[in-house]
């Protein structure tokens, strides 16, 4: 925990493309009441250290509803949102240029 908080740094999330990075995108469904959530990283070259990736988004896919209980969005409105996030992010590029990873995690089992 403390070497986590002595290179931790704080900034504001990206949400869209500028039209010069790449981004890796990591989607872990999940149809329970356990989170599901929608990762994405900046993939650049460091000149020192070589390529290397900065978490620059991450999106919990689900809402807290007024009485208290948190309902965690269905299968299809899921991939919806992904969908629109893999759009953001690849920012018009052809054939997903800006796209460099599209993770899914294949099923439960922790």
């Amino acid at each position: 925990r403390s070497t986590i908080n002595k290179y931790a740094q704080t900034f504001y999330p990206v949400y869209e493309n500028d039209g010069t990075k790449k981004f890796i995108i990591a989607y872990d469904p999940s149809s329970k009441v356990d989170n599901s959530v929608i990762g994405v990283a900046e993939l650049f070259r460091d000149p020192d250290k070589g390529l290397m990736v900065k978490m620059v988004n991450c999106e919990a896919l689900g809402e807290r509803l007024k009485n208290g209980t948190y309902m965690v969005m269905q299968k299809p409105q899921q991939i919806e949102r992904l969908k629109e996030i893999i759009l953001d992010y690849n920012k018009g590029a052809l054939d997903y240029e800006n796209i460099d990873r599209l993770i899914i995690d294949s099923g439960a089992g922790g």
